[in-house]
Order: C-alpha cells, then structure tokens, then sequence
C-alpha cells in the first residue's frame, strides 16, 4: 500500500473528491512471450542436442569396449585351454611314466599289434628298452622278427626297423602328438 500522501494548505477544505488515477506514461515494453518463448525452446533444443551427442558418445565406447572386453574374453579362454591341455598332458606323462618304472606297462600287446601291421615274413628287429623287454616276456626270434635289448631307447618306447624303414615310438613323442591334436595341429 502506498504511504499517505499529507498536504498543508493555507485554507480549510470543503471539499474533497477523490478522482480516478490518471493513466500513467505507458511502461516500459513488456517482453514479447511468443519471442522469449522461441529462445527458451532454441536453447532447450541445444542443450538436448549437446547431451545426445554426449549419449551417442558414451554408448560407442561402452560399445567399444564390449568388443575389447570379448576379445579378452576369448583370450585368456584361449591361454586357459592351452595351460589346461598342457596340464593334461604333463599329468599324462607322469602317468605312464609311473606305470612304466613301477614295471606296470604293458608294452608286449602294444608290440603285438605293432607287427601284426607288418607284412607276412617281413624280416624285422624291435628294439626296446633293456628293462622293458625283460618285463615283457618277449625276446629272440619269432618269425622273422628280432627282439633286441638297446638301452638307447627310453623306458616305454620301440624301434622297429624293417628293410622298408624305421617306426620309433616313445611315450614323448605319443603324449607330443597327443597334445597337437588337442590344439588341432596336424
């Protein structure tokens, strides 16, 4: 509310009459809403823009970072596989090297069907480990082939040499192709 307005006069009133309020000078220009309405939108519309190249952004490198967390991913399943094949085959190895100090192998049905691919009447010597043949029951000459004691093959393993060629077999070299075909090598 307005302060009251005291007037000194050098009569007395007799009367008083309140009048209307004169219409005062116009004010200033009231802002045009259509106009500041356009700019609020313009702005609104920069700044949703702003923020979806910001979201395209992020989502290509959270895209881009899936493809390098999967090919992680396949590697360390890759090196996992190969430190588990190797695993395998170390325990392998031990294995039937344990069964063959303990004297438990069995190499003369192995020997067996070795020969029985040879062709009929084919001369052949078979060489094996001193201990291996002792422990096989094998030994001399059975028709046409020749066991004979070499200490130069190892425990487990056998030379066969015929006119046509020579096939040697050890646990190393099993257990070696063994683990090519589990890395699907030839």
């Amino acid at each position: 509310m307005p302060a009251p307005l005291t007037l000194h006069l050098p009569r007395p009133l007799h009367r008083v009459e309140v009048l209307p309020t004169a219409p005062s000078a116009p004010a200033a220009p009231l802002v045009d809403l259509q106009c500041e309405r356009e700019h609020l939108r313009e702005e609104m519309q920069r700044a949703l823009d702003a923020q979806q190249g910001q979201l395209q952004a992020a989502a290509h490198a959270l895209r881009e970072a899936a493809q390098q967390l999967l090919a992680l991913q396949d590697a360390l399943r890759h090196d996992a596989e190969s430190a588990l094949a190797a695993l395998a085959l170390d325990i392998a190895n031990a294995v039937v090297m344990d069964e063959i100090e303990s004297g438990r192998s069995r190499i003369a049905p192995l020997v067996r069907i070795a020969l029985q691919d040879l062709p009929a009447h084919q001369p052949a010597q078979v060489h094996l480990h001193p201990e291996d043949l002792a422990a096989s029951g094998l030994g001399g000459e059975a028709a046409g082939v020749t066991f004979v004691a070499n200490s130069r093959i190892p425990r487990g393993g056998v030379l066969v040499e015929t006119p046509h060629g020579t096939i040697e077999s050890s646990p190393a070299e099993r257990l070696a192709r063994l683990g090519r075909a589990m890395k699907g090598e030839a």
